[in-house]
């Protein structure tokens, strides 16, 4: 019996030391966090104390900042008209978001799970610890740096994020992601690297990492939620080669979603297979201009905000129906500004029901009969690319030298007031990529990626 006893006590060893591994594990992940949202204590950082007191100070007064013109606005609003997504617990689907949890979490604050999808890399979990004080100054900044237009936008903007993501110092969305939990006030409790399958099954990276998933909990809740974030194209080429994400979806009967900032992709039939997904699965739908066109909106939607105009660089999907519907519910107005059109000093917010909102009786969309000018009758073909910023100037190049020292065709086009110039046409973004890191070896470390919409440059 003796060496049964021991053998027993000795298991029991190994499963208490195991499971303070992995308490102690899941503490220095959540201190990361709190590291990277400027939450952890400054007494409580012994290492680069001077650098991390500088990095608290700076995002104090950024998120205070913040707070005041976003948060505290959009946080009242929900709460004075009643909107039901600030307390439901359905799953959130949120495409074309990038790292950007801070407002999935503010208009759906209850939400089980978010799934979030953008064409930046997932990234990996952080390793403070073993930055040396200028790697982790470094560091510190490019946190900083990448949240500069949302904080005062409320959107990331995708070209700027690739570039953003993929330095030395930050490798993907995981690290802002972790930045919004830890400022929100959730303690982080694992993070794993996965890949998006062709069946919609999330596993362990079998060729490539494509995805992960960051579970989380707050301290005033007794359930663990997720966060799951996935690269991947949306349109309907890129769903055709990996379906992953229409068969993640089809798993849930009933799904929230929310659109910002979309660059109106769901407005072209490029991408109708992921508008038409979320047209039949989605139990309320939140979203601004830029996401599914009014007219395929079912009843009852309700409108919020004002609506007269796009900006410039949109102005091809202005939707005369929409500016309708608002002038005849300009009585709520929103008292925040979000989205591409805080340029042209407006917001405008549709919210999409299965079943009526009796409080919200008055701000629902009216559709009227439309007669199309045969000039619109046909949708517009809208064409999205993506190349290789050269180099801006305020005098014209000669193109032809260009094209000898970077080793490649060139394009010169006017914006904002100056001529510049672009190598590569891609369809996708993971190949424009791949051209600006060969073009970046070669000696050329100020390229950078822009992305055109119908020949025109997207913001």
């Amino acid at each position: 019996m003796k060496p049964l006893f021991l053998k027993i006590i000795a298991l029991y060893i190994c499963v208490s030391l195991g499971i303070q591994a992995g308490a102690q594990q899941l503490s220095d992940l959540n201190r990361t966090a709190m590291l990277i949202g400027g939450m952890l204590p400054s007494s409580e950082y012994k290492l680069h104390t001077d650098i991390y007191k500088q990095h608290k100070k700076t995002t104090d007064e950024a998120w205070s900042n913040a707070n005041k013109k976003h948060y505290t606005p959009i946080r009242t609003w929900l709460f004075n008209n009643e909107i039901p997504t600030s307390s439901d617990t359905t799953a959130l689907f949120y495409p074309f978001s990038g790292p950007d949890f801070l407002f999935a979490n503010m208009f759906f604050s209850k939400a089980s799970k978010y799934v979030l999808v953008g064409l930046e890399s997932p990234g990996s979990e952080p390793k403070l610890h073993s930055l040396s004080k200028d790697s982790l100054s470094r560091y510190f900044k490019a946190v900083q740096f990448s949240l500069r237009y949302i904080n005062k936008a409320g959107y990331f903007v995708t070209s700027q994020m690739i570039e953003d993501l993929d330095t030395r110092s930050l490798d993907g969305v995981s690290h802002i992601l972790l930045y919004y939990l830890s400022r929100q006030g959730y303690i982080v409790n694992s993070m794993e690297t996965l890949q998006l399958q062709a069946n919609g099954k999330l596993t362990a990276p079998v060729n490539k990492q494509n995805a992960l998933r960051i579970k989380f909990i707050h301290p005033t809740e007794s359930k663990e939620r997720e966060l799951i974030y996935i690269d991947t194209d949306l349109s309907d080429y890129g769903l055709s080669f990996q379906p992953g994400l229409l068969h993640l979806l089809s798993e849930r009967y009933r799904w929230n979603v929310y659109v910002k900032s979309g660059s109106y992709l769901l407005h072209s039939n490029e991408f109708s297979r992921l508008r038409d997904t979320i047209l039949v699965h989605f139990k309320y739908l939140l979203q601004d201009d830029s996401g599914i066109p009014i007219k395929f909106l079912p009843q009852p939607t309700y409108v919020f905000g004002s609506y007269t105009q796009t900006t410039k660089s949109f102005d091809y999907a202005y939707q005369a129906d929409l500016a309708t519907s608002m002038k005849m519910n300009n009585y709520f107005n929103l008292p925040f500004q979000i989205g591409y059109n805080i340029w042209v000093d407006e917001t405008v917010i549709t919210l999409t029901s299965r079943h009526e909102i009796s409080n919200l009786a008055k701000t629902q969309y009216k559709p009227e009969k439309v007669v199309l000018s045969a000039e619109n009758k046909e949708e517009k073909t809208v064409e999205k690319v993506f190349k290789i910023q050269l180099l801006s100037t305020s005098t014209k190049q000669d193109v032809a030298k260009l094209q000898q020292k970077f080793g490649t065709p060139v394009e010169e086009y006017e914006h904002e007031g100056k001529y510049k110039y672009t190598c590569g046409r891609f369809s996708t973004v993971h190949d424009a990529i791949k051209l600006r890191d060969e073009l970046k070896a070669k000696g050329f470390p100020d390229i950078f990626i822009v992305t055109f919409r119908n020949n025109m440059r997207m913001e």
